[in-house]
């Protein structure tokens, strides 16, 4: 436990303050237009944070944040070790795998910066979703445009299954956004231009998540907002007008689902294509050779080549980056792979990779992160719409990452960075072992 309050040093100067918070924009606003952009912000906040070294040092002592970062930062050091002992000429490879994952351990500095104040996390979380909404309609030119209306899944910016995970984090965070965003617009002049707006924003991310044809984007959204219709139904139970509303949002969400099946033979065989690999391999008692849906069997093939993978090498793995190579040191076996460059499948690759010595501390980290952000509502620090939010998008990205890997490319790196900082942020200036003084007014 900490001896002294944060108040007992002294406080940054404006101009560090300033520095980190410009940092903070920065990274928001560039996340998904730029790399290069958004890797100085994250440089800029580094940079405050040295000025401001003693004060976040005295946040982070007690927290067990700092022993899960020195747990994954050496059982995947360790690992890509091995790994570069093995192929020295790797070491490269390997070294920048390793610092992809203490990358992630940044959402630190953005939880920093945002000081837990809820107004600031709601700009950021704003920023971010114009960063990802202005970056696809700019890659969007008139020949991706007709494929995606012709339902042939083209390749632009990112890969479309991130194209669709990234749109359906829109879509969520702006539905649950909404309120807080009129209510702030109450009294503006351009109000009704500004609504007309959002509304058209979530139109065109929805319109997304749809034409990108992502199965496995497709169910995590649908568990998501399921699970948030469940919540809010119970948490409202006694609520009659509440319930009535809750209704309508289930039903309204209902006819576009039906709308969307209905739209297409295309949709319609995407969605039948989510449960028939499931059955087949249950019918098949799991030979993957007997699947009749290419993707499915080549998926299922992936996945059962991954856990081989991980259960040569169950405790530290085969370094980081290696279902690349593992992927590459067997694709004589099957031409269909020459695309593919990892399991489809975070688990199997973070296993596969960091074994379970270094996918523990990440799984914990995780897990720790909701469940700050959830005692953070429980004691007021957040308010529900924010804690939601931030809540729904991480188990958005978790449940898209059982079917996808893209956690550890630069833009999965920033969205997690961004949500896990945010969800994180007043736990580092408010915790109560450490006399929360750092920001007496930080909860707002």
């Amino acid at each position: 436990m900490r001896k002294a309050a944060d108040s007992d040093l002294q406080a940054p100067s404006p101009w560090v303050v300033g520095l980190g918070t410009v940092g903070l924009f920065g990274f928001a606003s560039f996340a998904f237009l730029g790399i290069a952009g958004a890797n100085l912000s994250i440089a800029l906040m580094l940079v405050a944070v040295a000025f401001d070294w003693r004060r976040f040092w005295r946040s982070l002592q007690g927290d067990p944040i700092v022993p899960l970062l020195a747990w994954a930062t050496f059982a995947v050091a360790l690992s890509a070790g091995l790994r570069a002992s093995q192929f020295p000429e790797e070491w490269a490879d390997q070294l920048r795998g390793l610092l992809e994952v203490v990358q992630l351990f940044f959402f630190l500095l953005v939880g920093w910066w945002l000081q837990g104040r809820q107004r600031l996390i709601f700009w950021v979380l704003t920023l971010a979703l114009a960063s990802v909404t202005v970056a696809i309609w700019r890659a969007l030119d008139a020949h991706s445009l007709a494929e995606l209306l012709a339902l042939q899944r083209p390749h632009f910016l990112w890969s479309i299954n991130a194209v669709g995970q990234y749109a359906a984090s829109c879509l969520l965070g702006m539905a649950l956004l909404t309120p807080r965003y009129w209510r702030w617009l109450a009294d503006a002049p351009w109000r009704w231009p500004g609504r007309l707006a959002w509304l058209a924003g979530m139109g065109l991310v929805g319109a997304l998540v749809v034409l990108s044809l992502s199965r496995g984007v497709w169910l995590s959204l649908l568990i998501v907002a399921g699970g948030l219709v469940l919540y809010t139904g119970w948490t409202h139970r006694h609520d009659r007008a509440a319930g009535r509303r809750l209704m309508l949002t289930a039903l309204l969400g209902m006819t576009l689902l039906l709308g969307a099946l209905s739209f297409s033979a295309t949709i319609r065989e995407r969605v039948e294509a989510i449960v028939q690999p499931v059955v087949q391999l249950w019918v098949l008692e799991g030979d993957v050779r007997g699947m009749s849906e290419e993707s499915g069997r080549i998926r299922a093939q992936l996945l059962v080549l991954g856990m081989r993978s991980w259960l040569e090498a169950p405790w530290l793995g085969h370094g980081p980056r290696a279902p690349q190579k593992i992927i590459r040191d067997h694709r004589e076996q099957f031409a269909a792979w020459q695309r593919y460059t990892d399991f489809h499948s975070l688990p199997v690759d973070f296993l596969a990779s960091f074994g379970v010595l270094g996918s523990l501390p990440l799984l914990i980290t995780f897990l720790l992160v909701l469940r700050v952000a959830q005692r953070g509502y429980a004691e007021g620090r957040l308010d529900r719409d924010l804690y939601l939010t931030l809540v729904s998008l991480l188990a958005l990205g978790a449940l898209a990452q059982m079917t996808d890997t893209r956690v550890l490319d630069s833009h999965g790196r920033f969205y997690s960075m961004l949500l896990a900082g945010a969800a994180y942020s007043w736990w580092l200036v408010l915790r109560p072992d450490t006399g929360g003084a750092a920001r007496p007014s930080a909860s707002r």
